[in-house]
């Protein structure tokens, strides 16, 4: 998946950063600097893939997911450790 923005980009200072946990560049305009790194956190780990970051000034930012069709077992996937039972049309599902 790509995810293309045609914004001011980043410089090459936040881009380092940009999957830090609490790095922000909206500080009191309600950014807590947490988004990009939990995604980054749920991508490369429980869901196994992979995610990168190209940006440049003035030429907009790109992000790349790139995800397995099954995520792996034993990275810590919901299915590891919430099993859930298999849904039938007459019976909801109920989370623990």
């Amino acid at each position: 998946m790509r995810f293309i923005d045609d914004g001011c980009g980043m410089s090459p200072e936040v881009l380092r950063r940009v999957f830090d946990p609490f790095f922000t560049t909206a500080l009191g305009k309600g950014g807590s600097g947490l988004g990009i790194s939990i995604s980054y956190e749920l991508i490369t780990g429980p869901l196994g893939g992979n995610i990168e970051v190209i940006s440049e000034i003035d030429q907009g930012t790109q992000f790349i997911i790139t995800l397995p069709r099954v995520a792996p077992v034993g990275h810590g996937a919901l299915g590891d450790v919430l099993p859930l039972p298999a849904p039938s049309p007459s019976t909801p599902v109920t989370l623990p």
